[in-house]
């Protein structure tokens, strides 16, 4: 996928929303907070949903690096997780800010939760037996 490709397919916060419950919930809804999968009520708005065991309220997006982002900047987020992710040599958060449409300091704040997930994501796939030092790991965390 290209910058482009990423920008048409998610441009709007629904389609953020719909690959990220694809995505994350491809085995069924869970609970990002007790980890249930017995009930998950959905309400109306779509966004936001409540788990029947421990009754807390949350978001496809809690325990994500998208977690208490606002909604409204999924688009760039995901714009965002593209250029961290596909530039070797890295981008400065000046540089994304101007790329996607945020602050600076925006910016540099999604830099930072990109590159921890990434750091998390590459020691798990280095400690799982027979993933040849983080060969399962996905050419890219968007497609």
């Amino acid at each position: 996928m290209t910058l482009a490709d990423i920008a048409k397919t998610f441009a709007t916060v629904e389609a953020c929303l719909q690959h990220l419950e694809t995505v994350r919930w491809r085995n069924g809804p869970f609970c990002p907070n007790c980890g249930s999968t017995r009930k998950i009520h959905h309400f109306k708005d779509g966004r936001r949903h409540k788990c029947a065991d421990c009754r807390r309220i949350f978001r496809i997006t809690t325990g994500t690096v998208f977690t208490g982002s606002p909604l409204r900047l999924l688009p760039q987020w995901f714009m965002a997780v593209y250029l961290v992710t596909s530039r070797g040599e890295g981008i400065s958060s000046a540089q994304l800010a101007r790329d996607i449409g945020v602050t600076q300091k925006t910016a540099w704040h999604m830099i930072q939760r990109i590159h921890t997930a990434t750091a998390l994501v590459t020691r798990e796939a280095a400690a799982t037996p027979g993933a040849g030092g983080g060969g399962s790991m996905p050419a890219h965390p968007m497609g």
